[in-house]
């Protein structure tokens, strides 16, 4: 009890004691983690209050709260995007036979065994990743970054919800590098310390560049036989005609 009358809490002005935390009395890493937990201490605190007590819990306790940070931080911001993504303009989109073709293969009975991948190709600002989060969806479909990663991050994906993927800044060697995971097959797949079933789940990859000229003979045959690629060379929408201004007076004949 007296370290939680003399602890930082959140809304803390001033305290004081007869004896000081750490220095008068010990305190237990648990009761402080339990403040963070409770809503009522900061985590930069939380973390700073743990390495004074220097208990052999206190490293354990400060990794395990800069994950669970490092996660909120994570879903708080895809909340955001998928927020600014369901307040755009609704576009009506370009029919792309090559699409449409690879859509049927999830409507296919008996199920396949593993599903192509589809790749948008194209220059910045043409609608790939909107083009992309419609077609299953904004709320069924996850959207996941992989600028600057070695491993798509699929920590958010939950299959009772994500109908679709859609990895934005992607590249080849990425994808080769993570042949199980972009095939969508049978298995259940473990990316560091979770498991992901991807089977019938769409992937859709968009890039600025898809360069295959400098893969092996091999590598190419891989990724023609499960992706297909659609390049992108104008805008996916279709642009909304604009009415004529209501304020004109048309001409009359003299």
């Amino acid at each position: 009890m007296h370290y939680y009358c003399m602890s930082p809490k959140i809304g803390t002005v001033w305290s004081w004691g007869t004896l000081l935390p750490f220095k008068g009395f010990e305190v237990d890493p648990i009761s402080v983690y339990r403040l963070w937990i409770q809503r009522k201490m900061t985590a930069r605190t939380c973390q700073m209050q743990l390495v004074e007590c220097r208990g052999e819990r206190a490293p354990d306790l400060c990794e395990k709260i800069r994950r669970l940070e490092a996660w909120r931080q994570q879903e708080e911001e895809q909340q955001q995007r998928l927020e600014v993504l369901a307040h755009w303009e609704k576009k009506a989109w370009r029919p792309v036979p090559e699409i449409r073709e690879w859509r049927e293969q999830y409507t296919r009975r008996p199920h396949p065994v593993r599903y192509k991948f589809l790749v948008l190709v194209g220059r910045s600002q043409v609608g790939k990743t909107r083009f992309a989060m419609d077609q299953w969806g904004i709320e069924r479909t996850l959207l996941v970054s992989c600028e600057g990663a070695q491993t798509p991050n699929l920590k958010r994906f939950d299959r009772a919800k994500h109908e679709c993927i859609v990895f934005e800044e992607i590249r080849v060697d990425m994808v080769l590098k993570n042949r199980a995971v972009f095939q969508a097959n049978t298995e259940v797949l473990t990316l560091g310390q979770y498991a992901v079933w991807l089977f019938h789940t769409a992937l859709i990859l968009c890039t600025n560049v898809w360069d295959v000229s400098k893969c092996s003979d091999e590598d190419q045959e891989w990724l023609t036989t499960n992706g297909t690629v659609v390049e992108v060379h104008g805008p996916l929408w279709v642009e909304k005609k604009r009415p004529p201004p209501q304020d004109l007076v048309p001409l009359c004949d003299s």
